[in-house]
C-alpha cells in the first residue's frame, strides 16, 4: 500500500521545487542581470528553429507517418526549452535559498522537523535601510518559531525586528520574518561588587 509518509514526503517535494521556482521568478524581477543564465536557452530555442527543416530531413520519413513526424519534431522543439528554462529557474531558486535553509535547519529540533524543514518561498532587501524580509512555507507551527526565536537570530547571524506572524495574506502556514544583518548587542552593567572593588584598589 502507498504509504502516508511516502505520500507526505512527495507532496513536501512538490512543494518545495514549486517555492523554489516561484522564489527564482522573484529573484530575476529584483536582480535583472539573472536573466543572463537565460540567454543560451533562448539561443538554443532560435538554432532548433533556424534548422528545422534540417532536423525534419534528418529521418525520411513515409508520407503516411509524416505529418506526426514533423508534429513530434516541432513539439520537441517547443518542450526542450521550456524543460531547459524550468532547470535553470529552480537551480537559481534552489542556489538562493539554500544557505538561508540550512541555516534555519539548525535552530529546530529533530522532532519539530518531523514533517520538513522550512522552505524559503519569497526574500527581498531593502537597500536603503538594511531590512531583509523573508516569507518561508513552515510545516512547523509559529508558536514553536516565536520559541526558538533567540536559535533562529543565532544561526542565521541576524537579529529578528519584527514579530514572527503569519502572512495575512496567503491564508496558509507562510510565516513572514523580518530581520536585520548583525546580531543584537545586550550591554551588560557591571556588578556593583566590582565597581565597589575598583574604588578600595584605588584607595589602596
Amino acid at each position: 500500500m502507498y504509504s502516508d509518509n511516502k505520500y507526505n514526503e512527495e507532496r513536501y517535494n512538490r512543494k518545495k521545487n514549486f517555492s523554489h521556482w516561484g522564489l527564482a521568478f522573484q529573484q530575476i524581477k529584483l536582480n535583472h542581470i539573472l536573466l543572463v543564465m537565460l540567454l543560451p536557452i533562448v539561443a538554443i530555442t532560435i538554432g532548433i528553429w533556424v534548422k528545422m527543416d534540417f532536423f525534419l530531413a534528418i529521418f525520411d520519413a513515409p508520407k503516411l507517418i509524416r505529418p506526426i513526424y514533423e508534429m513530434s519534431i516541432k513539439t520537441l522543439g517547443v518542450i526542450i526549452p521550456i524543460l531547459l528554462a524550468w532547470a535553470v529557474m529552480e537551480v537559481i531558486g534552489s542556489l538562493t535559498a539554500r544557505k538561508d535553509e540550512q541555516s534555519i535547519l539548525m535552530a529546530f529540533d529533530e522532532k519539530e522537523l518531523r514533517n520538513g524543514s522550512p522552505i524559503l518561498m519569497y526574500k527581498s532587501k531593502d537597500k536603503r535601510r538594511g531590512y531583509i524580509r523573508r516569507v518561508w512555507y513552515s510545516p512547523i507551527p509559529l508558536d514553536i518559531w516565536i520559541e526558538r526565536q533567540e536559535r533562529i537570530e543565532h544561526q542565521m547571524k541576524e537579529t529578528i525586528i519584527k514579530e514572527l506572524d503569519y502572512d495575512e495574506r496567503a491564508k496558509d502556514n507562510r510565516i513572514v520574518m523580518v530581520s536585520l544583518k548583525g546580531m543584537k548587542r545586550v550591554k551588560e552593567e557591571k556588578p556593583f561588587f566590582d565597581n565597589e572593588l575598583e574604588k578600595d584598589m584605588e584607595n589602596y
